[in-house]
């Protein structure tokens, strides 16, 4: 749908919002012009068109944000809050990281890796609620003391390199060198093996606590957890306004439930699965040019045209081309770039697949509040000359966090196929976006098997997953809420 289309379908919603007994009659009529809906249309004001709306991830889009929190409570409104989880067994999680150059020849790599940033943030807020442990301490500390003694300290020891006569040995250098010239002083006394340290002048500070009012908080939390089947519903990319600028943000909204877990489980072990949906050809799911590419981002959940799941993974990085390379050199490059793509797409099936996560992290957050006596000694060559005492105050917010979160998974590759790599430059940053789009489907599968029975001359074990049929009636929207 073009744009002029897209705007006459927002301004026939519009509408429909002040119209009564019409709206349903009002929407077909809307529809009607359009031959096949694309998966760009419109959405309609329902929770199921809302998740059909999992399109491209662009900072664009016909919807304005005004931040990633604002994209997400709206889309809590129309789904359920994150976190919680319906009788279908359906959670939902949310997660953002921001571009760290957007101006960057690397913007492709740049957004990538945004991407995975937001979507471990997520494995790991689900393996933590899930399945973590949390262990927390809360330290009191209180400390007057009121003695009319309370300011003195006792005298500083010396310091090792001065104890067991070495402050003597030290002196009677120091005398024996009395006649030597200043500038020199310090050769002399290391060419007789004293450290040119030892005959600086040197301090010893002392510390007595006479107030605490002390807290602090630490709390650490740890999970280790297999997970399957999270898949991003909408992803996006859009700009916010920070204190210090506007930044680049990449914003993933994704759904585990059962019917994800078990399409991964029946993946894993290359198994026809019960899990079955409504129809769809993946060519009208897929954008028609490159450009529509650019806002595509990790994995998309959807059906065959026999209602089978499938995955849609898109990969994606990104080159620069430098003016000292050749011909050859920039079309290797470019080559390798959709390698890596391609690799990166296939990751995203594997995670899909089972994630092995692992969360460790550690806050503390508390108060020091301290009254200090502070006595310093001032030594030279061992030799104690004077001795200042003074009292500071301590009153400073502790506040840190700390967090490392790690994934592994594995897979087959069987069940994989590349069905498009994409090249398109980048006008913000100079550079070439380079994307490769790697599916998952049980026909590939079945042609894998067919393949491995040839070469061994045994019967193919895996033909039955194609007698697993679903819905007649086909859609061009990439989700539906009954889609999880």
């Amino acid at each position: 749908m073009n744009s002029i289309g897209l705007k006459c379908a927002g301004i026939v919603m519009m509408l429909m919002v002040g119209l009564c007994a019409s709206s349903a009659g009002a929407q077909q009529t809307a529809a009607a012009p359009s031959q096949s809906p694309t998966p760009e249309m419109a959405p309609a004001a329902t929770p199921e068109a809302v998740l059909a709306a999992a399109t491209q991830a662009s900072a664009t889009d016909q919807v304005e944000v005004e931040s990633f929190d604002s994209w997400v409570r709206g889309l809590e409104r129309k789904f359920q809050p994150i976190g919680g989880v319906d009788d279908q067994g359906r959670m939902f999680f949310a997660g953002q990281s921001d571009v760290t150059n957007p101006n960057g020849a690397n913007l492709g790599q740049q957004i990538a890796i945004a991407f995975d940033r937001a979507m471990i943030d997520m494995q790991a807020a689900y393996i933590s609620q899930t399945f973590g442990r949390i262990v927390s301490d809360v330290t009191r500390e209180r400390l007057l003391d009121s003695s009319t003694n309370r300011d003195n300290i006792e005298p500083a020891e010396l310091p090792k390199t001065c104890q067991n006569g070495g402050g003597d040995r030290i002196a009677m250098l120091f005398e024996k060198t009395l006649q030597v010239a200043e500038k020199t002083l310090d050769n002399k006394l290391i060419e007789q093996g004293i450290p040119a340290d030892q005959v600086q002048r040197s301090s010893v500070e002392q510390k007595k606590a006479i107030y605490k009012n002390n807290l602090i908080r630490d709390v650490a939390r740890r999970a280790i957890q297999s997970m399957q089947g999270l898949v991003p519903v909408q992803t996006r990319i859009f700009t916010q306004k920070g204190t210090n600028g506007t930044r680049m943000t990449v914003g993933v909204f994704a759904a585990q439930t059962q019917k994800t877990r078990d399409f991964a489980m029946d993946m894993a072990r290359k198994m026809p699965t019960l899990v079955t949906g409504e129809p769809k050809k993946l060519a009208e799911i897929l954008p028609k040019d490159n450009a529509g590419f650019m806002g595509e981002l990790g994995l998309r959940f959807t059906y065959d045209e026999k209602g089978r799941p499938m995955l849609i993974s898109f990969g994606r990085t990104s080159i620069t081309v430098t003016p000292d390379m050749s011909p050859g050199e920039e079309g290797e490059m470019e080559s390798i770039a959709k390698e890596l793509a391609k690799s990166l797409a296939e990751a995203s099936i594997s995670e899909f697949m089972n994630t092995s996560v692992a969360v460790n992290s550690r806050t503390s957050q508390g108060e020091l509040a301290e009254k200090l006596v502070t006595q310093t000694t001032n030594l030279i060559n061992c030799s104690p000359k004077s001795v200042d005492t003074n009292k500071a105050r301590l009153n400073e917010v502790i506040s840190t966090f700390s967090q490392n979160i790690k994934t592994t998974s594995t897979g087959s590759l069987q069940g994989t196929s590349t069905v498009r790599n994409w090249v398109i430059k980048d006008e913000r940053g100079g550079g070439r976006q380079v994307g490769s789009v790697v599916t998952w489907t049980y026909s590939q599968l079945e042609n894998v098997k067919k393949i491995e029975a040839q070469t061994t001359n045994r019967g193919s074990s895996g033909g039955s997953a194609g007698n697993v049929n679903g819905s007649s009636t086909s859609s061009r929207i990439i989700n539906k809420l009954n889609d999880f």
